[in-house]
């Protein structure tokens, strides 16, 4: 048995050819040569492997008997632009098992030949990140698609696209994307280390999987340290402001690091429109991100205080007690707007949100009329749940919830003095936090920059 057949028949055991139904194997000669070409079912391009085969096959020997040149083989009868070298049996398996066919030459080894065809997704807008003008495509599952996105829009020579492998059993193809001279590059090259040392075995949930091992954080921290999107325009913008983004296979998400608490509130409808305008949505998601956190609690303050306040807050005040004690009641439609999100994901789309909707209502309304919760606090809590939604990022939309429902106890506890304990406590504990690169999370609110700051409040014009 010679080398070729050893090493042939070697990869064959690792792939499970003949025991896997969608590994296929073909064997020829071309130039005298003997060839063994093995390729996955259903992603591989057929079209692609026959005009392979065809020009490999019409490949002549010498005349008078004898083998052609290996290089005059792959020089003039290789129709295919990426064609690698794989004299790692390890790195042969790895890159079959992602899709790519392996062909096995005689007198040289294994090589790689891009004639993938892996079923795929158009590029069509996320149904998170929508915008009335501009670009509708997203990312898709395929990183060359992602790429491609991306190289469309930054026409630049510092424009670097780094592909790297992550996972301890099943290795994942992971690309970094930064721009050179903009990005930290001490902070790239920690991603690098990191990301080659992902001690999981594969990444499984794609770039959640990835992003837990990169970015550490504590159990009870909800806020989120990792930005993503979908949105190419978003990733190519956060890339052009010095940050680095990191796609991975199979996921349709990307990771814009490192992230600042201020950097979720950066959406691509403030330049839909003229400045002003785009300023406008801003001051006014900022305050829904202001009434969503602390409404509640100061409406239950003010219940409780109720004679210390003016009549110009009577409309803040619940007229009439309900059965339930008012705290609880804000609790209980907490966990109904938990519930009424779950069920939305998991409906069929169609019906999803208008379920939701009418269950809310009917809900609610029955609540009101057996006396078990007063009209105020479901139009608090409808108020609230509205406000959530006009910020994109979810995880951030969660933290703040989990915001609001520490200082609803601390109101129920210990009244204003629990508000406000609670309160400093939330700023100072997340004044300490950190971002991915080791610099503050609140910056520039803490410390403060107002010059950094100001970009938060207004939408500055495009440079010329």
């Amino acid at each position: 048995m010679t080398e070729h057949t050893m090493a042939a028949a070697a990869f064959e055991k690792r792939v499970n050819y003949g025991r896997s139904y969608d590994v296929f194997r073909r064997e020829f000669l071309a130039g005298g040569r003997e060839c063994v070409l093995y390729m996955i079912d259903g992603n591989t391009d057929q079209d692609e492997i026959a005009l392979l085969l065809t020009r490999l096959m019409a490949c002549p020997a010498p005349e008078g008997g004898g083998k052609r040149e290996v290089r005059e083989i792959l020089g003039s009868f290789m129709p295919f632009g990426e064609i690698k070298p794989l004299p790692d049996p390890d790195q042969a398996v790895a890159s079959f098992l992602s899709g790519v066919p392996v062909l096995f030459l005689e007198g040289y080894g294994a090589l790689m030949v891009d004639a993938r065809n892996i079923p795929q997704r158009k590029s069509t807008e996320p149904d998170k990140e929508r915008t009335l003008r501009g670009s509708h495509d997203g990312f898709v599952e395929i990183l060359s698609i992602n790429s491609a996105l991306l190289r469309r829009r930054i026409h630049s020579e510092d424009l670097v696209i780094e592909d790297l492998k992550a996972g301890k059993t099943f290795k994942s193809d992971v690309l970094v994307c930064y721009m050179r001279g903009r990005a930290d590059e001490a902070y790239v090259e920690s991603l690098r280390k990191r990301i080659a040392a992902c001690g999981s075995e594969g990444l499984v949930m794609n770039q959640e999987s990835l992003a837990e091992y990169l970015v550490k954080q504590r159990f009870w921290n909800p806020f989120p340290k990792v930005r993503q999107t979908e949105r190419p325009d978003m990733a190519a913008a956060a890339i052009l402001e010095g940050h680095v983004v990191v796609l991975a296979d199979n996921a349709s998400t990307g990771m814009i690091l490192p992230a600042r608490f201020i950097d979720f509130f950066k959406e691509a409808n403030d330049y839909c429109f003229p400045p002003f305008i785009g300023s406008y949505y801003r001051w006014i998601r900022l305050l829904m991100i202001f009434t969503a956190v602390f409404l509640t609690p100061l409406a239950l303050l003010a219940n409780y205080n109720r004679e210390a306040l003016s009549p110009a807050w009577d409309f803040i005040l619940v007229d009439k007690a309900a059965e339930i004690p008012l705290y609880l009641q804000f609790l209980l439609y907490e966990f109904m707007l938990g519930v009424l999100r779950l069920s939305a994901l998991n409906t069929p789309h169609n019906v999803g949100t208008v379920m939701s909707i009418v269950i809310g209502a009917v809900v609610g309304e029955f609540a009101v009329s057996a006396g078990w919760a007063s009209p105020e606090v479901v139009y608090l809590m409808s108020f609230v749940s509205v406000s959530v939604y006009a910020q994109q990022n979810l995880e951030l939309g969660y933290a703040l919830k989990f915001m609001r429902i520490l200082l609803l106890t601390s109101v129920a506890l210990g009244g204003l003095g629990g508000f406000l304990f609670s309160a400093s406590l939330l700023f100072l504990g997340t004044a300490r936090m950190k971002t991915d690169d080791g610099k503050p999370y609140l910056a520039p609110l803490f410390p403060f920059r107002p010059k950094e700051l100001s970009p938060l409040f207004k939408r500055s014009r495009i440079k010329r």
